[in-house]
Formats: C-alpha cells, structure tokens, sequence
C-alpha cells in the first residue's frame, strides 16, 4: 500500500506530467523516425539515379530550341566548322 501512495503523491506532481508529455512525444518521436528509415525508404534506394550527362542534356533541352531557320543553320555551321579549326 506505500508504494502506491509514494507513486500517487509523485504522479500529481507538475514537472511528472510534464516529463511524462515529453516521453510520450519522445517515443512517438522515435517510433516515426525509424518507421520511415526502415519501411517507407525502402523503395528509395532501388531508383537508379541518372548521370551528370544525361541530367546536362535534358536541361539543355528544356532551354534550347531547334533551329527552324535554314540560313541561321547554315551560320551554325560555319561557325562549328570554324571553331573546329581551332
């Protein structure tokens, strides 16, 4: 029976509540945490990530239009040939 009432007299204490909110929290806390570093990222570390050229091209692509203009492409042209050179 004493030990009953030690813990009854210590439960209503306001710093016992107050640190048994913060267990609680802490658990869940921890529980999220490695809920999703075990379970949901697991799917993750299957993608396969694409290289720095295929990355450089396709934001190249987003950017850069086509050349439409037959004379513009003849410019192009001469110009690549030229740097070539060099």
């Amino acid at each position: 029976m004493l030990p009953i009432r030690v813990f009854d007299d210590w439960i209503n204490q306001p710093w016992a509540i107050f640190l048994f909110i913060v267990i609680i929290f802490g658990v869940l806390a921890l529980g999220v945490f490695l809920l999703s570093k075990f379970v949901i990222n697991k799917n993750k570390d299957k993608e396969e990530k694409p290289d720095e050229k295929t990355l450089a091209n396709e934001n190249l692509s987003r950017f850069l239009e086509d050349v439409e203009d037959p004379e513009t492409q003849k410019q192009f042209d001469e110009y690549e040939k030229e740097n070539k050179d060099k």
